[in-house]
């Protein structure tokens, strides 16, 4: 296997025909060009099983690429889609005095 981190340009994304791709803060994402990538990306029709992983925090932007993939989750709709959020605190050592601490 071979792991590779490339800028978001879809002209370097453009043929790497990978087989998994991880998005980190995809909320980040608000340029066409940036879209452009993604579809580069995640639309892989050479590979049988791609798979695609998002982690992220919400953001705040309703017309991100990241709100449609929220919405597209909680609908249900795409049984290829698996989609885990949560409003609860999964991360034990983030409490309200180090979030606190944050500020």
């Amino acid at each position: 296997s071979i792991a590779r981190v490339i800028a978001p340009n879809y002209k370097t994304g453009s043929g790497t025909n990978p087989s998994l791709v991880i998005w980190d803060e995809l909320w980040a994402m608000e340029l066409d060009r940036e879209r452009k990538f993604w579809d580069e990306l995640t639309t892989v029709p050479t590979r049988k099983n791609p798979l695609t992983l998002v982690v992220s925090y919400a953001g705040f932007d309703e017309l991100s690429l990241l709100y449609e993939l929220y919405k597209k989750g909680l609908a249900r709709t795409d049984k290829e889609m698996f989609f885990i959020w949560s409003h609860r605190n999964l991360a034990s050592w983030v409490t309200k005095k180090y979030l606190a601490k944050q500020r």
